[in-house]
Formats: C-alpha cells, structure tokens, sequence
C-alpha cells in the first residue's frame, strides 16, 4: 500500500517537473521569437533621435516634426514638481529599477490570470516611452514582452535623466501633438517653467488618456485624476499637507485657458494638418515617433497667401463667428493650397477643409444630377427643362425652390443659374429609372462625396444625411477639368522611411473615368455661360481675362433649429462656391460650426458676408490661373445652333427670333437635323358682320388651333383685323371670336381678317376679305 502511494507521489511529481519543464520551455521560447522580431535601431532611434521631415512641391524642407525649438525642453529645465508629479503617480521607483520593475509586473500578472480581465499596470516611465514611440495599444502578454525587453536595453543606453528629458519631449500630454510643452501652451497658455501645482496636475493626468481627460469635452474625468495625483505626491511627501489642501480646493476649469488661439500663425500649418492626418492614414502609425521623409505637393507660394486669407489680412470677414475652410487643386488630385479655418493657431485642429462634414447644398448638382442626366439621358446646355410643382419621388412632400416660385420651361443652364430644385430632382429620377439606384450611388462612391447616407432623392440638391468637405468637392470638380477622369485628392507624393530609404508610400495618380469626356465638356461649358449670364449675380466669383467654370450652393438651417436660437426665417448656415479654370480647381465654404444662442451665427438674406465665398474664389483662382486660359473642349463635339425651350431640339428657321436661339455641344450620336417647324397660319373662311345700332359686331366662326411654339416667340394667337375707307383706318387685334368696333360714320369699308400672332403680323394666313356698308 505505501509502495503505491509512493509511486502515484513520484510519478505525480515527475509529471508536475515535466510540465512545468515544458512551460519554461514554452515561455522562453515564446519569449526568445518575441524579442527577435525586435531590432536594435528601435533604440538607436531613442538613443540617437531622427525627425519625420516634410518637404514642399519643390523638395524643400518645410518641417521638421519633434524637432522644433518652441516646444522642447531639456531636463535641466524641467521643474522639480513636475518629475515629481509624474513619478508620484506613473512610477514612484523610477530611480531604482532597471527599465522594470518586478514587483509591480508581478502584481499586475496576478491581476490578469482571470482571461476576462485585461492587461494592467505595471509599467514604468521606461516601459511607457517603449510603448508610446514604438509599440501599439494592443493588450497582450506579447506586447509586455517587447516592452519589458526592450525597456532593459533603453536603460543601459540612457540615464534616468535623458529618459525624463525624452518622456517630457515625446510622450502624449495632449492628443493631437507630443510633448509637454505644446500642452502646456494650449490648455494654459504658459511655458512649462511657469506652471502652478494644480496645472501640473492636470497636464501628468492626461498621459493615462489625453482624450478620456480632455480638458475641454471631459473636465469633471479630468478633476478627479488630478485630485488622485495630488493624493499620491501627499502619500510619497513631495508636497505638504497645507500644499495638498490648497490645490485640491482649486479647480482646473478655472485655470484653463479659454482662448484656443493663443498660439501664433505657423506658416503652412493648415496644410501640415492635412498632411499629418493623410500620413497616418496611410502608414497607420504615428509619424512624430516614427521617422519617414514625405514629399508633398504643397506650393508654398499659394499657401502664404491662404494663410494671409486665414488671418483676415486679404479680405474683411466682418463676422467673428463665421468660418471658412477651402482646398485648391492642381493638376490630377494634387492638393497644393489648404484654408483650414479663420485664425488657425495651432497644431493638429479640426480644419475645415478636411475634417468638416456639411452638407454641399446646391454645388453638387452639376457634378451629380447634370453630369448623369448628360451621360445618360442625352441632355446638353439647351436641353429643355420644367420647374414646376413637384414632389419628392415616392412621397407626397412638396420640393421647394429657393424663391418658392417656379419658372416654367429652362434651359439645362438657366436651370443651374437659377438653381431649381425641382429640374434637379426630376433629372435624378429619370437618371435612376435609366440605370438604376445602385449605380447612381456607386457614381457618388467613386466620386468619394457618398456620406454614410442612406441615400434619397434630396442628395440632387445637397440635402444629405452627414455631408462632405471642400476638400472632397473640389476632387469631383476636377473630375469636370480633367474630362471626366477622377483623381483621389492628395497633398502626399511620397513617403520614404528615413531610416532605410524604402519607399513606403508613392502616389501613382491613379485615374477613373466616370463619365466620359464629352459629358464633362458639356457640363463644363453649361457652368462657364452661367457665369457669362452672371445668374443671381454669380459673376462676383469671376476674375477678368480668365476664363471659369463653377457654381454656388446655400445650406439653411433647419426650421426646427431656426424656432430654437430665434433665428429669422431665412437664416443661412453654410455658402459654398466651387468651380475651376482651365489649371486648377477651388472650392469655398463659408459658414458656422453650430448655432450659438443670442449669436450672429447664421447669414441673414442681405448679408454681405454671403458674398465672401465668391469673392474668396476670384481672388484664389486668380492667384494661381494664367492670364486668358480657356478651356477645351473635345473635339468629339459639335457646336450647334437650336432652338430654345423646345420639347426636342430643333434648327432654327427664318422666323426664329434671334433672342431664342442659342448653341450647345452634341455627342455625335445626338446632332439635331430636324429643322423648326413653320407656324400654321390657317385660312379663314366664315365670318359674320352685323350693324348695331352706333357699331358694326364681327363674329368669326372659325376656330384658332393652338400653337406651342411661336406662341412663345410672338404671344398668342388671334385675329388682326384692319377696317378702312378713303378717310378712316382702324387696326385690332383680338383673341376671342367676336368683336364690336365702332365706325366714325355711314359709308363703305373694306374688312379684312387674318390669323397672325400678337407680337408679330408679318406671320399671318391667308386674309378674308370683305366689303361692308354701314348705313
């Protein structure tokens, strides 16, 4: 009996050696591949920093990021109270660890065992750098692996104090830039030697979550983790009681800066912006800790004179609260001039060009609902159009114009011009029938303007669900300059990784057609002689001697916010103009991030503010267009000369008035041979004359067929009819069947009656003749 017991102990033992043996094993192994995918120069970069450098259209140097004096600081320069602060809540045994520290790993193991707990704690100031410039947010057994490894070797590189230096310079206080000093800047408009107990506080509880501790959208999170570092430098006697006291009394909210612009202009900053974020969108890592050389496309000659616009030295604005954003492209979707906002003091802020979402209200009908109707339905500048009542398809809701009028038959320009929503919505409806909804949003996809929809009819006249960006619209703009081919727009050329030179990124101008080159052409020409016509006064937009395309587009505000913020009736929140010449495209919104109470934050209907986006578009386009460019058309066109507000097109005749012929270009399928057909002027061939007591009453028996064409000419049709003698002529025109004329005296006189038309008798039938006595 005990000799079994004594085997079963053996062997169980033996089991539990073995096992653990081959956890050991387990361990290092996994251990030993974790830390050979990791490679020296990730310290060597700590050791030895390199910068991410951005270069201009010309391949000059324009920044060098995590490099820039104003916002860097030296550990001799740190306060005393902020290591302190830090280390109190991040890592009280910084000084003496080696990069980790047992006991704290041990704990936060123990903490994870349960699989349903996530990894925790911990980490020391060494590990954190690791993690913040080279490791991702992931929470795994492999992540604290790299770390812990490579936190070692970090400390046999650097001093403790060169690691302070590099956290304070490098790790997030602030979600948009690292560093302590820029943090310091905005939140407290203050130099890091200038900071008090409580706003040290505040910037070393930000590091746990710069976004989670927000001070300007999470200020009560904020509040009580400053109060937990306050506690925990009470606790390791870095501060007294009486310090204690007094800063936990204060609140950060009334330290903190209110003044987003306290920073100064930065040259080209609006533009670095977009580049930061295209950047990390690409790469899907950080460039200020990871060095990488992006060439862009950014002309620094146009974006000093953006910047200029940005700070209000080139045009007056007049309305503190109204915003502006732009983009200007240049040739295929290279993006070489930014507006991100008015006053853009900063790094890494909302910019309007990029990160805005609004809706692109009327600017998007001759890219969407024109462009389509021409591809498609075979529609030109003259092709004819009708605003009237009309309703949302599948709805019974009524489609407003702007003026809440409608005008009748249009042109395909006139109804740009006057910007009706109605054509533009019953073209959509003819387009989706011919193709298909499916395509229709496929077209508005490859256009890279479909919001997360869904999609309905009211997107023909910019009535989406969350919108787009300038920088959006002027790429589908320049799908009309450059024939129908769409580029993605871009500031990025190339990204090169500094420290291999291996390009990790190169923009190869991928193009896709989207509709051909003559239905670009066609809406191009539409958009010029609109601005020729100088609709709703659209001609402010245009500079001298450059030839344009283009159109503006106004967003209201809702009628329920407009009842909310008392609001007039026709409160304005967004205006856009986008348009092009021959070289570059442009588009301008002005307008307000959000309705303020007892705030001017709305365009009025006679503001002069709502001129802005169409004068901002004269000055740019002239800025960076040539002198007499002009755009060409293709050769695949032909320029016809029809007849306007006709149901099908027609070539004028000899009685067209000259007001109502006009040209448009024709796909070669689609030239008009047809000649207008001439006016029925029929005979007339019964008539009655009867003397009246002082009168004669003529009664035409007759009856006028209707005419739908010259009866626009010349006015409707009737009955010239003419009496005269030797010493009397009279001369009427009439559109009813009867009519008693007045005669001065007996005598005879000649009647004579044709059917003509009201505003022109040389178009008459053939006359009825007949001689009356009057006794």
């Amino acid at each position: 009996m005990k000799n079994n017991i004594f085997k079963f102990i053996t062997k169980f033992i033996s089991l539990i050696c073995i096992f653990t043996f081959l956890v050991f094993i387990g361990l290092g192994t996994f251990f030993l591949i974790t830390i050979n995918n990791l490679n020296d120069p990730v310290i060597e970069s700590i050791v030895s920093p390199k910068y991410s450098k951005i270069y201009d259209s010309s391949n000059n140097v324009i920044e060098t990021l995590g490099n820039d004096e104003d916002y860097y600081i030296k550990y001799e320069d740190l306060p005393p109270l902020l290591i302190d602060a830090l280390l109190s809540i991040e890592d009280a045994e910084f000084y003496y660890h080696k990069g980790i520290n047992p006991k704290r790993v041990i704990i936060s193991l123990i903490n994870n065992i349960n699989p349903h707990n996530s990894i925790q704690g911990g980490s020391t100031i060494t590990q954190q750098l690791i993690k913040n410039l080279f490791l991702t947010n992931e929470k795994s057994y492999q992540r604290k692996i790299k770390e812990a490894y490579l936190s070692l070797k970090l400390e046999k590189e650097l001093t403790k104090e060169e690691i302070l230096e590099h956290y304070f310079n490098r790790v997030y206080f602030e979600k948009s830039v690292p560093g302590i000093c820029y943090a310091a800047k905005k939140f407290f408009d203050k130099n890091v030697q200038e900071l008090n107990l409580v706003e040290i506080c505040a910037l070393v509880s930000l590091v746990k979550s710069p976004s989670q501790y927000d001070p300007y959208k999470h200020i009560d999170n904020l509040e009580k983790r400053k109060n937990i570092v306050l506690k925990a430098m009470l606790t390791h006697q870095v501060i007294s009681q009486n310090e204690y006291n007094l800063a936990s009394s204060i609140e950060v909210n009334s330290l903190l800066n209110k003044n987003s612009n306290n920073f100064e202009a930065t040259k080209y900053q609006a533009y670095l912006d977009v580049v930061y974020k295209e950047a990390s969108k690409i790469l899907n890592y950080d460039i200020f800790s990871y060095p990488v050389k992006i060439e862009t496309y950014l002309d620094t000659s146009l974006q000093s004179y953006l910047d200029r616009i940005q700070e209000g030295d080139i045009i007056t604005f007049n309305n503190d609260n109204m915003q502006i954003g732009a983009a200007v492209i240049k040739e295929k979707g290279h993006i070489s001039g930014i507006i991100g906002g008015r006053n853009y003091h900063g790094k890494k802020l909302f910019n309007h060009s990029y990160d805005m979402k609004t809706n692109p209200a009327s600017i998007i009908k001759p890219i969407y609902s024109y462009a389509l109707g021409v591809e498609y339905l075979h529609y030109n500048e003259m092709t004819t159009l009708i605003d009237e009542p009309y309703y949302y398809p599948g709805t019974s809701l009524n489609i407003n114009n702007v003026d809440h009028q409608y005008l009748g038959k249009l042109s395909l320009i006139e109804a740009l011009g006057y910007s009706r929503n109605t054509c533009a919505i019953k073209v959509l409806e003819q387009v989706v029938k011919k193709i298909g909804k499916e395509k229709v949003i496929s077209y508005l996809e490859d256009l890279n303007i479909m919001d997360e929809g869904p999609f309905s009819y009211s997107y023909a006249i910019g009535g989406m669900t969350y919108g787009t960006n300038p920088i959006n619209i002027a790429g589908a703009y320049s799908m009309l300059r450059n024939h129908g081919k769409y580029y993605t727009p871009t500031t990025i050329k190339r990204i090169i990784d500094i420290e291999t030179n291996k390009i990790l990124y190169e923009n190869t101008d991928e193009e896709k057609r989207v509709i051909s080159n003559e239905s670009a052409d066609i809406i191009t020409s539409s958009l010029e002689r609109m601005i020729d016509g100088n609709y709703y006064n659209i001609g402010i937009a245009k500079p001298n001697n450059i030839i344009i395309a283009g159109k503006t587009g106004t967003g209201g505000y809702d009628i329920n916010t407009i009842k909310k913020y008392n609001f007039p009736n026709n409160a304005d929140k967004d205006i856009w103009f986008s348009g092009y010449s021959s070289s570059n495209t442009v588009s301008i919104w002005t307008g307000f991030d959000k309705p303020i109470k007892n705030k001017h934050t709305y365009f009025a209907n006679k503001d002069e503010t709502k001129k802005i986006a169409k004068r901002l578009f004269n000055l740019i386009i002239s800025y960076v267009s040539n002198k007499n460019e002009h755009f060409n058309i293709s050769e695949n066109l032909t320029k016809v000369f029809v007849v306007k507000h006709q149901e099908k097109a027609y070539l004028p005749n000899e009685y067209t008035p000259s007001k109502y012929i006009s040209f448009a270009y024709y796909k070669k399928e689609d030239i008009p041979n047809e000649v207008l057909p001439y006016p029925i002027l029929n005979p007339i061939n019964n008539v009655n004359v009867y003397q009246m007591e002082n009168s004669i009453y003529i009664s035409i028996l007759d009856t006028i067929k209707e005419d739908n064409i010259y009866s626009n000419f010349y006015g409707n049709k009737g009955y010239l009819i003419t009496i005269s003698n030797e010493d009397y002529f009279q001369e009427l025109f009439i559109e009813s069947n009867e009519v008693e004329c007045n005669l001065p005296h007996p005598g005879i006189y000649e009647i004579k009656i044709v059917e003509t038309f009201k505003e022109n008798y040389s178009l008459k039938g053939d006359s009825y003749d007949l001689i009356f006595t009057y006794f």
